[in-house]
This record gives structure tokens, C-alpha cells and sequence, in this order.
């Protein structure tokens, strides 16, 4: 066995361990795709402050404590 494919080997599993691959962006300039965009975030917006929050009151959410533990020092 050659020490050159040893090398590849390694080379390729280092390249699949540290290597990632990135989506490429495009710019869409269409009105009506960024009303419905921009439209459809507004609306997760307003579901999170207004049902989450004010409606179910899950800014007051308390647990209440399932055991105790007592310790006396001398």
C-alpha cells in the first residue's frame, strides 16, 4: 500500500469533516412576493405577542417546586 493514498484518504475525510456547502442567494424584485413575504412574518409577529403572550399570559408562567431539600450545618 502506497503512502500517496493513504494521504487521500486523510486529505478527503479531513475535506468531509471541516467542509460545508452554502446555498447561493438570489434578489427576487417581484411586489407581490415580498408583500406575501413580509405579510406572512407580520402575522408569526402578531400570533407570538398577542396569543403566546397577552392571550395564554406565558410571560407569568411559574413552576412550582417539586421537592424540598433541607440542610442543617453545625
Amino acid at each position: 500500500m502506497s503512502d500517496e493514498g493513504g494521504c487521500n484518504w486523510r486529505e478527503s475525510f479531513l475535506h468531509s469533516l471541516i467542509g460545508y456547502e452554502t446555498p447561493r442567494l438570489v434578489k427576487v424584485h417581484n411586489v407581490t412576493l415580498g408583500l406575501v413575504m413580509r405579510f406572512s412574518q407580520l402575522m408569526v409577529i402578531a400570533y407570538v405577542i398577542s396569543y403566546a403572550i397577552v392571550y395564554e399570559r406565558g410571560y407569568q408562567v411559574l413552576s412550582s417546586s417539586g421537592n424540598v431539600c433541607k440542610d442543617v450545618v453545625r
